[in-house]
């Protein structure tokens, strides 16, 4: 059991933590919460970080206040392409445009200080990584990243069309929240139209194209 594993390495920095079951979101701000060490960053329970992945990042870290540092991404059996961060000198606006630039999930390594006022969403099943990253570059921080491998993602299974469904609902429950933000008036339609856009193809791909005529009536309607 992982338990069983955590207990078979002796490690007085390490915690073992028990929370209730309420969703991934919840059990990452227990994280955060319960975190003591100068850095953090997050590895979901069925991904894994290379060797290098916390050396390289934190050599970038060190050397400059107020950052994000990230890194490269696979995918392993799934068909997808190495991920590769290319950046971009306006974090925020990135990320409200949904560009692919600076963001692939919660691969981020940050310091604690730039983190313990930021929570994740727990009304978000989908999408609470985007909506955490875009608090973290509201706050200024500035986005670097290592050319080195420092994530793999390994595919869940799950269903199609429910993985989709809450992706939609994700975008749109962010778009909600989004609205309240002070933004400029034309970042928050570049999010609408591609949202639209990304889950019109999603549907389309998938061959669910009823959903994809509904979802380009109704989505994210104002």
């Amino acid at each position: 059991s992982p338990e069983a594993i955590f207990d078979s390495v002796k490690n007085d920095r390490m915690k073992w933590v028990v929370a209730p079951r309420k969703g991934v979101s919840h059990a990452r701000n227990i994280g955060i919460e319960q975190a003591s060490g100068e850095f953090i960053c997050f590895l979901d329970a069925d991904d894994e970080l290379t060797a290098w992945s916390l050396e390289d990042r934190l050599n970038i870290l060190i050397q400059e206040p107020g950052i994000v540092v990230d890194g490269r991404v696979a995918f392993p059996g799934t068909g997808r392409k190495l991920w590769i961060p290319k950046g971009n000198e306006n974090l925020l606006k990135s990320l409200i445009h949904l560009e692919e630039d600076c963001f692939c999930g919660v691969t981020w390594m940050v310091r604690t200080a730039d983190i313990k006022d930021v929570r994740f969403n727990e009304s978000l099943t989908h999408s609470e990584d985007l909506q955490f990253c875009m608090q973290l570059a509201m706050k200024g921080l500035s986005y670097r990243f290592t050319n080195t491998l420092t994530y793999i993602k390994h595919h869940t299974q799950g269903s199609a069309m429910s993985n989709l469904v809450g992706l939609s609902d994700g975008y749109k429950l962010l778009f909600d929240l989004l609205s309240r933000w002070d933004l400029p008036q034309e970042w928050k339609e570049a999010y609408r139209k591609k949202a639209r856009r990304v889950m019109l193809r999603s549907y389309l791909k998938e061959g669910h194209y009823l959903e994809a005529l509904l979802e380009r009536k109704t989505y994210l309607v104002q």
